[in-house]
């Protein structure tokens, strides 16, 4: 995030109270606070359509995103994924190989 120009990470606003220690968080590490977007719980409909307007999808290592990674994969923006040792942090790698684009799963 520090590199590439005008970029931003974009979580949920779930729950709220966290927000405030992920910005002390990434603060620290030297990125600026508008460089975090929060977004609230939302439709389902303007879930996907928020999907499409992110450049790429960092999936979660532990548990990967399972619903809201097809969501995102379907809005058409891709997703990267690190596979791991359980089954709930396989899924985004199992949803990429059968989507075609085994180019997405980091190793």
């Amino acid at each position: 995030l520090k590199r590439p120009p005008n970029s931003v990470l974009w979580l949920l606003r779930f729950p709220a109270s966290g927000e405030p220690n992920i910005r002390r968080v990434a603060e620290a590490a030297g990125l600026p606070s508008h460089r975090l977007v929060f977004s609230p719980v939302a439709s389902k409909i303007e879930h996907v359509r928020r999907g499409a307007l992110a450049d790429i999808c960092l999936d979660t290592h532990t548990c990967n995103g399972h619903t809201t990674g097809m969501d995102v994969l379907w809005s058409g923006t891709p997703m990267i994924t690190l596979p791991g040792q359980t089954l709930a942090s396989r899924v985004a790698s199992s949803q990429l190989t059968a989507l075609g684009c085994p180019e997405f799963i980091a190793k």
